[in-house]
Parts: structure tokens; C-alpha cells; sequence
């Protein structure tokens, strides 16, 4: 099903209506990016699984948890993203880098999966650190911003302690990611493809 890319696709209403993204075009090309990171950190390829994303922004009216990583039918993911109307490509990049790393543990584990505990939380900050710092920051050093808020809350603080661990080095963590599904999969007497 995959040729080794990240199928991904967006809820209409990002690009046009009331509820649209006014930087939609920016959001793209960061998107883009952030996939492309990915696609030679993981080798998509050879997961075992290979669900279409669909990327939604929630407005915070009604519309329930976001940022989050939430299957559909056992058929497909859904990354909701929680942008507001400024733009702000470090905030982008940190919260699709968090969800799309949640995914990767989708493609590998399968899309029953259990939810995530706090080491995938942890593998998913640190790897959304990772990619602040080596596809934004150069531009921003917004790095110690996104540091301080990730290493200040509970939920997310092991993601903190992990990225320093590795050093900020994306193979370690990806060597982090291998051993949590095969703890996983030894576990849940799951196979993996990878």
C-alpha cells in the first residue's frame, strides 16, 4: 500500500471557509518538510503498517482534545493539529513532529495499538525537540522556548530528559523508538516488520 512515502491528505476546511488556516500555504511547505524528515529517519517501506493521515486543525470551539494522533475505523489516522490563526512555524513543526511520531508507532505497532504510555509521550517530545532544532532553529532559535515548556510540564517532561540523553541525535532516539516496539511487541506477542 505505501511506496515507502507518508500518505497524507487535509480536511478541506483548512485551505478555504470560515474556519480556515489564513498561512495555509506555509503549513503545507512545513508539513512537507516535516515528512520528508521522517521518511529517512523511518523506513516507511518496510513497517508493517501503512495508514493514510488526514491533518486537521481544531479551533477550540467545540471540537474536542487536540494537538492528538486518533485512529478511524481501524483504516486511517487523523493528526489534529491545535494552530491558531498566527503563524508560527516552530509551534507547527513541534506539534506534527509530536503527532507524526505517535503515527510512526501506529505504522509499526498496527492501528489497535494501546495508547500511549509515557515512553512513547517521551520518544514523540523528544523527537519533536529534535525537529525544531534541526529544521527551524536555525532560523528562530526558538529551541530553549520549546525546552522550557516541554521540561516545565509532567506529561512531557521524560521527553526532556530523553532528547539530553541522546544528545539531540535523531539515530539514537530512532534506536530508542526500535527497542520500544520490540519491548512492545514481546509484550503483547506482536510481530514487527522492522
Amino acid at each position: 500500500m505505501s511506496n515507502g512515502s507518508i500518505l497524507f491528505d487535509f480536511y478541506g476546511g483548512l485551505a478555504k471557509g470560515e474556519n480556515s488556516i489564513p498561512y495555509w500555504e506555509n503549513m503545507l511547505e512545513i508539513i512537507r518538510i516535516v515528512n520528508e524528515f521522517f521518511e529517512k529517519i523511518f523506513d516507511i517501506s518496510a513497517m508493517r503498517y501503512h495508514y493514510p493521515i488526514i491533518i486537521d486543525n481544531i479551533d477550540g470551539r467545540c471540537s474536542g482534545y487536540a494537538p492528538v494522533t486518533v485512529p478511524f475505523f481501524g483504516l486511517v489516522l487523523c493528526i489534529k493539529l491545535r494552530q491558531n490563526r498566527t503563524y508560527d512555524k516552530c509551534s507547527i513543526v513541534f506539534e506534527y513532529a509530536h503527532e507524526l511520531t505517535h503515527a510512526m508507532f501506529f505504522y509499526e505497532l498496527g492501528i489497535n495499538k494501546f495508547d500511549a504510555d509515557t515512553d512513547e509521550e517521551a520518544i514523540c517530545t523528544a523527537m519533536s525537540l529534535i525537529c525544531v532544532k534541526k529544521l527551524m532553529d536555525k532560523d528562530s532559535n526558538r529551541l530553549p522556548q520549546f525546552e522550557s515548556i516541554v521540561k516545565n510540564n509532567t506529561k512531557y517532561r521524560a521527553g526532556y530528559a530523553l532528547v539530553r540523553e541522546c544528545e539531540y541525535n535523531v539515530t539514537r532516539l530512532k534506536s530508542k523508538f526500535d527497542e520500544y516496539c520490540r519491548q512492545y511487541c514481546d509484550k503483547n506477542s506482536v510481530d514487527i516488520a522492522s
